[in-house]
């Protein structure tokens, strides 16, 4: 008969005690403490199913396979027990639950073999010997209540896909963060991809640096991530709990924005300088300026606290990015990019400027938008970001 224990509690015990085997004259039960009477056979292998739980040790990545103890021990104690090969267990009924019990018994069970993926165990009764294996991989278990407030943020987390802001615009400061997914914790976001690890410290998750130690926090790792899914599991300090959960990604805001509706009377000003209507106001936009949608109307991000903002999400909004004036069909044209709230798919923006323009007023192409603000440059100086590819 095989038993495959599947779950998993958040329980470690705070007293580990390791019953060495011992040789001793079988001493039987009295009958008060049998669930029958009579002829009873394998009458504790339904109770050794339900009551007898094992944490396959810590399996946590941060920790080594050789530093993971496995532990066992039954549900009603709360106290569980190192698994060793040859540690042998006496075994009793209390209030009608079988348990471990520290002085010796008529039921004995043994640990024949402890393999990576499986425990071999021998249940000894008056003689009569039964061979069991339980599975120890960790499964998912437990009850949702059993969570803790850290975990439980998993089931209201938002995936979002790819910033794509970052992947045209970064620039060095921030072109680092190109093709990495986002998650979103209520007011915070991870930059993650797959294989990462996050930690739970001070009240919210956050990234970690590979050669960061994560040993004394709850710890989330993202095991597997597709176009369709995210798998992320999570444990506890012990890494004797751990608890799956699969996300799909956000579905992509739509763009309230239409462009040629928003530009008008696009004018040449200058060498990929313009002037437009935007809202019956007039603007003047230099290559690699912002705006950004707000609740007033649209405003040009004029400084470097803006554009920092802007860029760690914490100003929300539709914003365009102006590319510079190019030469399509051999007619001058404005180029710029318009991006949703969370900067999941950019829509490239083209309008003609219709007014006429001296062939001498116009480049090939657009000049190399000005990197993002170095050490000591003046702040009143609008930075700009690398120009798309």
């Amino acid at each position: 008969m095989g038993i495959a224990i599947l779950e998993v509690y958040n329980s470690h015990p705070s007293n580990k005690q390791e019953i060495k085997e011992k040789t001793v004259e079988k001493i039987p039960f009295k009958e008060e403490g049998l669930p029958f009477k009579g002829s009873i056979g394998n009458f504790y292998a339904e109770d050794l199913q339900k009551g007898l739980v094992v944490f396959s040790g810590n399996t946590r990545p941060d920790v080594k396979e050789e530093t993971s103890q496995r532990l066992m021990g039954f549900k009603k104690d709360q106290e569980f027990y190192e698994v060793k090969q040859g540690a042998s267990f006496y075994l009793a009924y209390d209030k009608g639950e079988l348990s471990i019990s520290k002085i010796p018994t008529a039921l004995q069970m043994k640990v024949l073999q402890v393999d990576p993926q499986m425990l071999q165990l021998e249940v000894d009764w008056q003689g009569k010997k039964s061979l069991y294996c339980l599975d120890y991989l960790l499964q998912e278990g437990g009850k949702r209540e059993d969570l803790q407030e850290e975990f439980l943020i998993f089931d209201q987390v938002k995936w979002w896909r790819p910033d794509q802001l970052y992947a045209l615009y970064g620039g060095k400061e921030y072109g680092k963060f190109k093709g990495l997914e986002r998650l979103e914790f209520g007011g915070g976001l991870c930059l993650i991809k797959e294989r990462d690890l996050c930690v739970f410290e001070e009240g919210r998750w956050r990234e970690v640096a590979p050669s960061e130690a994560t040993q004394n926090y709850p710890l989330a790792e993202v095991t597997k991530v597709d176009k369709q899914s995210m798998s992320i599991r999570v444990w506890d300090k012990t890494g004797r709990f751990m608890w799956e959960f699969t996300l799909v990604p956000e579905k992509q805001e739509p763009l309230f924005t239409k462009p040629e509706e928003v530009f008008s009377q696009i004018k040449l000003r200058g060498l990929n300088q313009i002037t437009c209507k935007i809202e019956a106001k007039t603007y003047l936009l230099k290559q690699g300026d912002w705006l950004l949608k707000t609740a007033q109307g649209w405003k040009v991000l004029r400084t470097w606290d803006e554009v920092e903002r802007y860029l760690q999400y914490r100003l929300p909004g539709e914003l365009f990015v102006f590319d510079g004036v190019e030469k399509k069909q051999g007619k001058a044209v404005f180029k710029g990019h318009l991006f949703d709230t969370m900067r999941v798919r950019p829509q490239e923006v083209v309008l003609p400027i219709v007014t006429p323009i001296r062939k001498s007023g116009l480049r090939r192409g657009p000049s190399m938008p000005r990197p993002l603000r170095q050490e000591g440059e003046k702040e009143e100086e609008l930075l700009r970001l690398n120009k798309p590819k």
